[in-house]
C-alpha cells in the first residue's frame, strides 16, 4: 500500500509529489483502519489450508463489509471502498498459499482467489452490496444507476464474481478483479522485471502503474526512473495537465496494490 500510494509521479493518481492529492493519509487509512480484518483474513487463509474450514466458510462478505464500515467510522469520506474487494480475497489467498506450499506459488494463489470469488454466494454478496451502497462514491452511484438491488442479488443468486461482472460492465476498474485480472498479473510481472533491472521499489511501482494504464488504453508512459530535473518537470507537468482536465486514475490504486503484493511475495519467499 505504501508503494502504491507514495511512489514516484503517477500521472493522474495519488503520489508523493502530487499537487492535486495533497493529503495521502486517507488512502493509506483504507488499510490501516481495517487492519483487524486483514489479520483475520490471514488467519482464515491458514485455517482453510489446514482443512478446518472451506473457502465457502470464510465469510468473505463479512470481512469486506466490516472493512468498509471501519473506514466509514474512521474517515469523513471513504475513498475507494472497493479496495477491500480486491485486497481481502488476495490476503486470504496469499496466506492459504504460503501455508499450503511454504512459499508463494502463483497458480495456487490464483486457484484460491478464484474459489473465494465464486464460492461467495448471495448472502455474502448482500453484505458487500450494503456496505458499498452506504459508503457512497462512484460504486455506490453505480449500484443505483444499474438497478442492482438486494432482491435482484437473491433472485439471480449472484456470486461475488458475478456481482462484480455486473458492475464492471459500467465501471471498467472493477473488471481488473474479474475478467481482466490477467492485467494485474502483467503489472506484477512488470514490477518484478523492473526491480531486477534497477533494484528500486518505487521505479517498479511505476512500471506496474504504466501496465495498468496501458490496459485501459491510455497512451501515457511515465518514466520508471527520474534521471534528471528535466524528466521530473516533464512528468509533473503531465500530471498537472491531467488534473486540469479532471482526469483521475485513482481507481487504479486497488489493482496496483494487489499487483505489488503478488510481486513482493514472489521476490521474497518466506525464510525457512
Amino acid at each position: 500500500m505504501d508503494l502504491a500510494i507514495y511512489s514516484y509521479v503517477k500521472p493522474g493518481a495519488p503520489h508523493r509529489y502530487s499537487l492535486r492529492f495533497k493529503d495521502l493519509r486517507p488512502y493509506v487509512a483504507l488499510l490501516t483502519s481495517a487492519l483487524r480484518n486483514y489479520l483475520r483474513s490471514a488467519e482464515l487463509g491458514v485455517s482453510v489450508a489446514s482443512g478446518s474450514l472451506g473457502f465457502v466458510d470464510v465469510g468473505l462478505g463479512t470481512l469486506v463489509r466490516d472493512s468498509i464500515q471501519d473506514n466509514i467510522s474512521y474517515l469523513r469520506r471513504v475513498q475507494l471502498p472497493e479496495f477491500h474487494v480486491f485486497m481481502i480475497p488476495a490476503c486470504i489467498a496469499a496466506s492459504y498459499t504460503l501455508k499450503m506450499k511454504d512459499r508463494f506459488v502463483l497458480q495456487t494463489f490464483l486457484s484460491a482467489r478464484k474459489s473465494l470469488l465464486s464460492y461467495a454466494g448471495p448472502q455474502e454478496v448482500l453484505r458487500i452490496y450494503e456496505a458499498l451502497r452506504n459508503a457512497g462514491g462512484e460504486v455506490g452511484r453505480l449500484l443505483y444507476e444499474l438497478g442492482v438491488t438486494s432482491s435482484r442479488i437473491v433472485a439471480e443468486s449472484l456470486s461475488l464474481e458475478e456481482f462484480l461482472n455486473v458492475l464492471s460492465s459500467n465501471y471498467k476498474y472493477l473488471s481488473f478483479a474479474t475478467t481482466r485480472y490477467n492485467y494485474v498479473l502483467e503489472a506484477s510481472n512488470a514490477f518484478i522485471k523492473e526491480y531486477e533491472r534497477e533494484n528500486d521499489w518505487n521505479a517498479s511501482a511505476i512500471a506496474s502503474y504504466s501496465t495498468l494504464l496501458n490496459a485501459l488504453g491510455v497512451n501515457i508512459k511515465p518514466p520508471h526512473k527520474i534521471e534528471s530535473r528535466e524528466d521530473f518537470k516533464k512528468i509533473l507537468s503531465l500530471d498537472l495537465e491531467l488534473s486540469s482536465k479532471n482526469v483521475d486514475y485513482t481507481p487504479l490504486i486497488p489493482p496496483l496494490t494487489e499487483a505489488i503484493l503478488i510481486s513482493l511475495l514472489t521476490i521474497y519467499p518466506p525464510k525457512q
